[in-house]
């Protein structure tokens, strides 16, 4: 890899990076009284992702993942939500990548697919910290609203992709 594409490859993950810091801040700016549900988020960062697996593959997806994890946990978080995005965004990714290599999974369906995964990695986190199994009385409304908010971003990277395409950041 020469120079100039090395620089336009880490601007490209840079401006990634901020794009799905961007949607997670987004994301904090939604008032808990309208969605009331503990932890709920709706999963902006992750129509970034998505565009960056379907477009530059798994490697840079996960640098843009634990970069925007990073990033989000020491601006707006904690250690202990560190551990919960970490633990969520990479069990997402690697569903994500599952589903896609299999060729047999629309982009909407991959989204679902990672939202799913996502709360499986959160729940299994939150296990371990409370010491409980009792987390997984949470489990059914969280597969619900994986189900709704993966379609939801799902679609969204879906009208993204081309538009993406088009600008050339690919």
């Amino acid at each position: 890899m020469n120079a100039q594409t090395s620089a336009r490859r880490t601007a490209r993950l840079a401006l990634y990076t901020a794009a799905a810091t961007i949607c997670s801040y987004i994301e904090t700016l939604i008032p808990v009284t309208l969605i009331p549900l503990p932890g709920f988020r709706l999963g902006l960062a992750n129509v970034v992702l998505l565009l960056v697996l379907t477009q530059t593959g798994l490697r840079d997806a996960l640098i843009v993942c634990l970069l925007r994890t990073a990033i989000v946990s020491l601006l707006f978080g904690s250690l202990i939500s560190l551990a919960f995005s970490f633990c969520g965004g990479v069990c997402a990714l690697c569903m994500m990548t599952l589903l896609q290599k299999t060729e047999k999974f629309s982009l909407p369906g991959i989204s679902v697919g990672g939202a799913v995964f996502h709360n499986l990695g959160q729940l299994l986190i939150a296990g371990i910290i409370t010491g409980s199994a009792g987390v997984l009385a949470y489990l059914p409304v969280l597969m619900f609203c994986a189900l709704l908010c993966g379609l939801l971003m799902g679609f969204l990277a879906a009208a993204l992709i081309p538009l993406v395409q088009k600008s050339k950041l690919f």
